[in-house]
């Protein structure tokens, strides 16, 4: 993808599982925005982190598909979804995901608040006319992962 004036730097993917209680984290531009006061006055742009931990992995089932993916210790607020899931990498970090949403579990009255991400481990079912083929195979060097069945 070309977007002049814009530099990232590139992320390593980490395509293992995540466990129980491992640290995540996101930066994105969460309720990151100030309007501008005045006319013709740029607006203030704020990049904020949310860190926390897997609260489980397992199937997506608000997902078509079922994609593996995780509830982590925080509700991502809004503008937060699209953001990188990472994981602590040396003294970088690593992609192991695609923060969603915010995610309410309730049961007798009671409530939890999470957030839902999408494993990385799902790039690697993918097939794509414009990479010409796997994913996995095309940009990983790694060999295809089969799609999940609907079950959780």
């Amino acid at each position: 993808m070309l977007c002049p004036n814009l530099s990232a730097e590139v992320l390593p993917f980490n395509f293992e599982p995540l466990t129980w209680l491992t640290d995540v984290f996101s930066i994105g531009y969460a309720f990151g925005s100030e309007m501008a006061a005045k006319e013709g006055e740029p607006h203030v742009y704020y990049l904020r982190a949310f860190k926390g931990y897997v609260v489980t992995r397992r199937g997506l089932t608000q997902l078509r598909g079922v994609p593996p993916g995780y509830e982590i210790s925080f509700a991502p607020p809004p503008g937060l979804s699209g953001a990188a899931l990472l994981v602590p990498h040396g003294e970088n970090a690593a992609v192991a995901g695609v923060v969603l949403t915010h995610h309410t579990a309730e049961l007798a009255g009671r409530r939890m608040d999470l957030g839902l991400a999408v494993d990385s481990e799902e790039l690697l079912t993918i097939e794509s006319r414009i990479v010409g083929g796997s994913i996995a195979e095309r940009l990983f060097q790694r060999e295809r992962v089969p799609q999940r069945n609907r079950r959780p």
